[in-house]
């Protein structure tokens, strides 16, 4: 029998969205819940978890962040990211587009029907922003048509512009964020509309969670750093937001 995992959701719309993927395809379920400061979990959790949208040190995840400091630097060999191969130095050369877009294309789940799904799907983590600087042009074209096959979301590129999209953020409001309130989850995300719009179960799940970890979330530029194991101890996730700086949550000492 196949092997059941639980989803960690993250804060965001595109954890939520890769989650949904996960589970339509899958019937894996969210049961814990991330917020880069705590951990929660439901009660219902009894399997291995999957980090969404969350790029773990240790354990299975997958994600759409650079991970590695430089070449000398390891990654998890359980991350499913098409930047496993990308470090700081190399970091122009990022597939800099959402995970959900990313599922969509290893799970063989359709693409949105509608334009307006489609560029809300190219909207989810600035995803359309390469296509319009000159300086990342080619390599987003490179992931968008040649390694994730899409070529009728560069059509949708070509065919609207920046403000377009950014329309499209604030109608759906996906620059939200999803937060830990009083056992639950909630969200600004305009959830319903998603739902008319795309034809996926945008909700937020109708469980419990109960804290069981608390972290340092740190925000720092690299210096002389060339792994992550010199950079910190007891890192949980880790990603780089931009080229010389890292954000990174260690586990809090008891």
């Amino acid at each position: 029998m196949q092997q059941k995992y639980d989803l960690i959701l993250s804060n965001d719309i595109d954890s939520l969205y890769s989650c949904i993927l996960i589970k339509q395809v899958k019937g894996y379920e969210v049961n814990y819940f991330y917020d880069f400061k705590n951990l929660y979990q439901s009660k219902q959790s009894q399997n291995e978890y999957i980090g969404v949208d969350i790029d773990l040190m240790e354990g299975y995840c997958i994600s759409n962040h650079v991970t590695r400091l430089s070449e000398k630097d390891k990654c998890n060999p359980k991350a499913y990211n098409l930047n496993n191969d990308v470090t700081n130095n190399t970091y122009k050369q990022k597939y800099s587009m959402s995970t959900a877009l990313y599922l969509h294309k290893i799970l063989n789940y359709p693409l949105p029907a509608t334009e307006e799904g489609k560029m809300i799907l190219l909207a989810i983590d600035a995803g359309y922003k390469g296509f319009y600087n000159p300086d990342f042009q080619d390599i987003h074209k490179h992931y968008l048509v040649d390694v994730l096959g899409f070529e009728e979301l560069y059509y949708i590129c070509q065919k609207y512009c920046i403000d377009d999209f950014i329309s499209i953020i604030i109608k759906y409001n996906l620059n939200g964020k999803i937060w830990f309130n009083n056992g639950g989850l909630q969200t600004n995300i305009k959830l319903k509309e998603l739902q008319e719009v795309l034809g996926l179960p945008f909700f937020m799940p109708k469980i419990k969670f109960t804290k069981i970890k608390e972290f340092e979330c740190i925000t720092r530029p690299i210096t002389n750093e060339k792994t992550k194991d010199e950079l910190d101890s007891n890192i949980f996730s880790l990603a780089l937001t931009r080229k010389n700086y890292v954000n990174y949550s260690k586990i809090k000492e008891e």
